[in-house]
């Protein structure tokens, strides 16, 4: 169990700020889903840079990690706001969301992303006039990118032919922005320079694209049942894959993608093809180049060696070979 400590403390600084504005009933029950979703993800999960990058920051500062909740905190929101919106846009909403009509989960995710963190920056921010406008044009500037990426990923669903260079740069504009977005807010948040604030947001891009093509192995490789493969999404591995086969043999791959999405049984058919053929090594270096990119950046930042070592730990629990 993962949520405690600080994850816990900062859980719960988002859902005070959330129902200081959220009165109604029927919204905060809808909120209420929402947060016990999030707090089942947390509960099982070590990898929360959203919350622990902009906490380690402040301790490399010489400060402490608690003064960093509320940016933590409103990286949370986010979090949980763009998640929702990717779980409708790709018609995979969890379990908890069951009982729920599409239409006020869909409120839930724009308060979430539209409404809560522009009151936050607004209201509840103690900070100057100045910094407030850069983090508005961070999230604005942030969310536009992603969008963009969001775009391009939706549009590659059961596309044919698939180059993986168009996938990267799906996933860089989508997962990267997304982590960099968290990252530059904490910069902002802590009155950093502009060279820091940057350095930041190199770490957050590189480590959110890596996280991602290293989410998108797991989802073929190790979870229950792989919600790409059964929605068709063409991701990375098997953008890499498709680019190494021949006509005939690309031909056969592009059917069993197909047949999978109603057989889930071909899915240790499409699993040993990567293998054999390189492709999941392939991706795993992958991962493990935007590690090293985002573990380079780590050198040249104005912070003490111990919150250094944290931010490598959290790059390293993305990469296949530093476990």
């Amino acid at each position: 169990m993962f949520f405690s400590g600080h994850t816990e403390k900062v859980f719960q600084v988002a859902k005070k700020l959330t129902y200081s504005y959220i009165t109604q009933p029927k919204q905060r029950d809808l909120f209420e889903v929402a947060f016990e979703g999030l707090k089942q993800d947390l509960s099982i999960e070590p990898f929360v840079p959203f919350i622990q990058i902009p906490l380690y920051t402040r301790l490399g500062m010489g400060g402490h990690e608690e003064e960093a909740y509320p940016i933590a905190a409103l990286n949370t929101l986010l979090f949980l706001g763009i998640d929702i919106m990717d779980d409708l846009a790709d018609g995979d909403l969890p379990l908890h969301w069951k009982h729920i009509k599409p239409a006020d989960i869909n409120l839930v995710a724009f308060t979430l992303l539209c409404a809560l963190p522009q009151k936050i920056l607004s209201d509840d921010f103690n900070k100057s006039l100045a910094c407030k406008m850069a983090m508005h044009t961070a999230l604005a500037n942030g969310f536009m990118k992603m969008s963009a990426g969001q775009h391009q990923d939706l549009a590659m669903v059961q596309e044919t032919p698939l180059a993986s260079e168009g996938v990267l740069k799906s996933v860089i504009q989508k997962s990267g922005e997304e982590l960099a977005l968290f990252t530059k807010l904490g910069g902002l948040y802590h009155d950093l320079s502009s060279d820091q604030i940057g350095l930041l947001y190199d770490f957050g891009l590189h480590l959110g694209t890596a996280a991602q093509i290293s989410s998108d192995c797991y989802d073929i490789f190790e979870a229950s049942l792989s919600r790409d493969l059964a929605n068709g999404a063409r991701t990375l591995p098997l953008a890499l894959h498709l680019e190494k086969l021949g006509t005939e043999n690309k031909k056969s791959f592009l059917t069993l993608l197909n047949e999978v999405q109603k057989d889930p049984s071909l899915r240790e058919v499409i699993k040993n093809e990567l293998i054999e053929r390189g492709s999941l090594r392939h991706a795993a270096l992958m991962v493990e180049y935007y590690c090293q990119k985002a573990n380079s950046t780590l050198s040249h930042m104005a912070l003490n060696q111990n919150a250094k070592t944290l931010l490598k730990n959290v790059a390293d629990h993305v990469s296949f070979f530093s476990k």
